[in-house]
């Protein structure tokens, strides 16, 4: 029984790991200073750090309830990918 149970969690556990990657990445830019207030470049602007973290939030809830139902992690995939889409490189 347990080794049915097998691949689910290490798919789970494969997203957890694609969205602590992820969150560094969205650290990186959330600790770049804020464009309009310097003059350095790469900057980052206040509307993107709100987005990242509206992203990350929906991210970390979905890989939590893949956590609990397997059926939903092809859904914390999609909130992972779209989080990890919308870092400026």
């Amino acid at each position: 029984m347990l080794s049915a149970c097998g691949p689910v969690h290490t798919d789970v556990a494969t997203a957890q790991v694609a969205l602590d990657t992820t969150e560094r990445l969205g650290l990186r830019y959330l600790g770049l200073p804020r464009c309009g207030f310097t003059r350095e470049v790469p900057c980052s602007s206040k509307a993107k750090v709100a987005e990242l973290k509206v992203l990350d939030y929906d991210a970390f809830w979905a890989v939590a309830a893949a956590s609990r139902n397997a059926g939903l992690t092809a859904a914390a995939w999609m909130a992972i990918s779209e989080f990890e889409a919308e870092i400026p490189r």
